[in-house]
């Protein structure tokens, strides 16, 4: 407290008993039978009730700017709230999520980047599309059910996502290699593809 000793010095009369601060340290520098004069406290004691006053006061004035924020944060809600059914509507409802599985149990599937070569129309089902891919230096046949979203031109030459490792299923006579991943929302679907120019072949992790 460094505004202390000047509230002190004057009490010990006009005597500069101090010259600097070597001798502060200093025994008997002020010599027995000085006066000390009458002051006003050093240290006052403090006026509880005026303090619990100045306090609660405080108190108040914080408590009334937070309700005028919070006053004012009503008004901009409400003023928002009428467009929020509005932008709802707008939001497709998810599907069920499907049984967790383990780590170990994807670990086990297969994700390859392909190349579509050929595709056509699979003869008398109107969903489903023949798919030739190129997997690094292999070819498969995919039969996916498709057709309804895209033609077979719009496919060829795209890089899409392989399902490499499920079991070969005939559909329509057809021995399926493998399953196309693609996603779909209310009737919208859409194939996943690759951005980048990747190999084919290449590991989707």
């Amino acid at each position: 407290m460094p505004g202390v000793p000047r509230k002190i010095k004057p009490l010990l009369g006009d005597t500069d008993f101090f010259k600097d601060w070597e001798q502060a340290d200093s025994w008997n520098v002020i010599q027995p039978g000085t006066a000390i004069r009458k002051g006003e406290a050093i240290f006052p004691r403090i006026d509880v009730s005026a303090y619990l006053e100045q306090v609660n006061s405080e108190i108040e004035r914080c408590v009334t700017q937070v309700q005028g924020n919070t006053d004012h944060q009503q008004e901009v809600n409400l003023e928002v709230s009428p467009s929020q059914p509005e932008d709802s509507q707008h939001m497709a409802e998810m599907a069920p999520l499907k049984e967790e599985i383990s780590i170990e149990e994807f670990a086990k599937m297969d994700f390859r980047v392909v190349k579509v070569l050929q595709a056509e129309k699979v003869e008398k089902a109107d969903k489903l599309l023949k798919l030739e891919v190129e997997m690094g230096g292999e070819r498969r046949t995919i039969v996916s059910g498709i057709a309804q979203h895209y033609s077979p031109e719009e496919l060829v030459g795209k890089k899409v996502i392989l399902v490499a490792n499920l079991k070969p299923a005939k559909l329509r006579g057809i021995m399926s290699q493998g399953m196309i991943l693609a996603a779909s929302q209310d009737g919208e679907l859409e194939v996943l593809n690759v951005q980048k120019d990747l190999p084919t072949g290449a590991q989707v992790k």
